[in-house]
């Protein structure tokens, strides 16, 4: 990937002036963490911004460790990175073949220590947005890079695309194929990340190597010779305000900006639903979840506008079958939800099955959930019938929120969203 030498290490892109250097990067400060019986954890040239939150996730051990996050010109200083090849890589390592839903992990090599760590892949891209964009842009820039971050890291483990194979494979390195620091990220790139994760986008009929790099402020598709690359510079001025000098788009069409360029087409999956695999079309369940007491099945059939549904059933009498997906999400005490289900009786012994659709709000460990649930009757007619839900707002600061569909009677699932206000 061309130009990350080029990114701010831990701010993104190089700002263009001392005025827009301090507006947009903040304080960089420096935290060392200490335990009895432990050896020190320290970073320095953390950045942090107004009205923004540092995380940090420190791992204390019996060495010292130290992280020390570069400055825009460190970052200049060391040059471009190499251009990826044009050839097809050769080699597989996750091997992940579940185009329309994100891994759930990813194998990264790291540069430094010449060994490959596996990492959660959504951890994965909340620490490389924030070295790749920067944290105080407007939520629809960071989404754009989200997106971007997220294509190009699942398009490498797919078989035959990732940097190496065999002992010590990896998809990616954390210096070339993305800047990925696991020490630390921002509250907001982390919630783009989150607020992206379900909206998958294709170029040509599948993902792609979707290449960024610094680029200009100009909302437009990149110049020669890296015409068909995201600019990150330029997704800033996509989603900034018109007062601004924006053009005030949207993450979706953020990207087709850039991606859909030199004949390439663009088609966009679930985009906005925060919930994954919505539709079952992807053999890949394991977002959904059910409780001990449900029989749980993807069934090929037919669905709700599709050829997959969920089929769900009591195992016991008088228990509920309860099939659920539960997502990160950093939900503040107004966050609003909206919810669609689209529901089918199958119980063959009533006319019409009994179903609540439950919104969840889950707090940071230790605080107590807040439902907020609609009963709904659905007619055992054999069709389809779908139902919306739109909850009040939890009043609590949630870092998790869970739909959950719940009936004592045998039914059908399908086309599932769950989206939030975003950008």
């Amino acid at each position: 990937m061309l130009g990350l030498r080029q990114l701010a290490g831990g701010q993104g892109p190089a700002p263009r002036d001392r005025g827009e250097r301090r507006r947009l990067r903040g304080a960089q400060i420096d935290v060392v963490v200490t335990e009895r019986g432990f050896a020190p954890w320290k970073i320095t040239g953390a950045p942090l911004y107004p009205n923004d939150a540092l995380i940090l996730s420190v791992v204390l051990g019996s060495t010292p460790f130290t992280d020390r996050v570069l400055t825009p010109a460190e970052r200049a200083a060391v040059g471009p990175a190499p251009e990826e090849p044009e050839a097809p890589l050769t080699g597989t390592c996750s091997d992940w073949v579940y185009q329309q839903v994100p891994p759930p992990m990813i194998w990264v090599y790291r540069m430094q220590t010449g060994v490959s760590e596996q990492y959660d892949f959504e951890f994965y891209a909340e620490h490389v947005l924030p070295n790749e964009w920067i944290s105080s842009w407007n939520p629809s820039s960071l989404a754009a890079g989200a997106v971007a971050v997220r294509t190009y890291a699942a398009w490498h483990e797919l078989p035959g695309n990732s940097y190496s194979s065999g002992s010590n494979c990896a998809d990616v390195r954390d210096t070339i194929d993305g800047v990925f620091d696991p020490s630390y990220t921002t509250a907001s790139t982390v919630l783009a990340v989150q607020a992206a994760w379900g909206s998958i986008v294709y170029q040509n009929g599948g993902l792609f190597v979707a290449h960024y790099y610094a680029g200009t402020q100009t909302c437009a598709p990149a110049p020669a010779p890296y015409s068909g690359w995201m600019m990150q510079w330029g997704t800033k001025t996509c989603g900034d305000p018109v007062s601004q000098g924006g053009s005030d788009l949207l993450f979706p069409a953020t990207v087709d900006t850039f991606y859909q360029v030199n004949g390439a087409t663009t088609k966009w999956y679930y985009t906005n639903d925060l919930l994954l695999n919505p539709n079952v079309n992807s053999e890949a369940m394991y977002p959904w979840v059910a409780n001990g007491k449900t029989t749980f099945d993807r069934v090929n059939g037919a669905g709700d506008g599709d050829s997959w549904f969920i089929h769900a059933a009591p195992t016991v009498s008088g228990r509920n079958a309860i099939v659920y997906q539960e997502r990160q999400y950093s939900g503040t005490s107004t966050t609003s939800y909206h919810a669609q289900v689209a529901l089918r009786c199958t119980d063959p012994g009533a006319s019409s099955c009994a179903v609540t659709v439950k919104v969840v709000a889950i707090p940071a460990s230790g605080g107590s959930w807040i439902y907020r649930s609609s009963s709904v009757t659905v007619p055992k007619d054999g069709a389809w019938h779908r139902y919306t839900f739109d909850p009040s707002a939890a009043g609590v600061t949630h870092t998790a929120v869970r739909l959950s569909v719940v009936s004592l009677q045998p039914y059908d699932l399908d086309s599932t969203i769950l989206t939030s206000p975003y950008g």
